[in-house]
């Protein structure tokens, strides 16, 4: 991740990065509906637990296209992303060891790819469980 970095110990340059992030996320905010930007910016994701992850693949007329569903829930209260026109799954979840609390999210970035994609990576509570979806679309749902 560019701006989030969780090796840092120093507060005052976490909360730095943060403020970045923040910046760079106005600046692509057009490229997602006000409801998920207001939620991801106020409530945020962290303390979020994964509870659902699910690979869609959706018929076009055109074509094929991959979407991933997933469930969350923070605070008794459960939402969705579903990531539509997925691009690329990447995901490093290492359950060799054992099954790990994997789910709990600590930390995301959001970045634009280009002018058609976007990229989410997220890294869950061991800081070694990751996931990278690069897509077109988003949409939340509460």
């Amino acid at each position: 991740m560019k701006y989030l970095d969780l090796n840092i110990d120093d507060d005052f340059t976490w909360q730095k990065n943060l403020n970045l992030y923040y910046s760079y996320l106005e600046s692509i905010k057009s490229r997602f509906s006000k409801k998920f930007f207001c939620f991801y910016t106020k409530e945020g994701m962290h303390d979020s637990i994964l509870l659902d992850l699910q690979i869609v693949k959706r018929a076009l007329t055109n074509g094929t296209v991959i979407d991933v569903n997933t469930l969350w829930e923070k605070s008794g209260k459960q939402f969705s992303l579903i990531f539509k026109d997925v691009k690329s799954i990447n995901m490093n979840i290492n359950l060799l060891d054992g099954y790990c609390e994997f789910g709990d999210y600590i930390a995301g970035e959001f970045s634009a790819v280009n002018e058609q994609l976007l990229s989410f990576e997220f890294l869950f509570y061991d800081c070694e469980n990751t996931v990278k979806l690069i897509f077109k679309k988003i949409h939340f749902k509460t």
